[in-house]
């Protein structure tokens, strides 16, 4: 789902699907099981400051390309964008995350309660 949040002095789209995961997943060099154990540790609260900047801005470059935008950022950007974020900010951005990270688990779950 495509959300938008104020950030680097714009109102900028915010998608993390699995174009968000590839981002991410390059950006980092790391597997796709790689990618699964860091969601856990971010779950834990365990994740580095890195890996939420970068989950951010994977987010944002995932939200830019589905609108249409360039992405004219990179994920330093996107960490000095977050400096001026207040602590509720960075937090709606991180619920849009965990929900768009659990919606194709629920969507999992409840087809297969279908089939039952």
């Amino acid at each position: 789902m495509l959300q938008h949040f104020f950030i680097g002095g714009e109102n900028r789209p915010f998608k993390f699907g699995f174009n968000a995961i590839d981002i991410y997943c390059r950006e980092r060099s790391i597997t796709l099981a790689q990618f699964t154990e860091q969601l856990e540790r971010v779950g834990k609260g365990e994740a580095l400051p890195g890996e939420i900047r970068d989950l951010i801005y994977a987010g944002l470059a995932g939200g830019a390309l589905t609108a249409g935008l360039p992405v004219s950022f990179n994920s330093l950007t996107v960490g000095d964008w977050m400096d001026e974020l207040t602590s509720e900010g960075i937090a709606a951005i991180l619920k849009a995350f965990a929900e768009s990270v659990s919606a194709p688990v629920k969507k999992k779950a409840e087809t297969q309660t279908a089939q039952l």
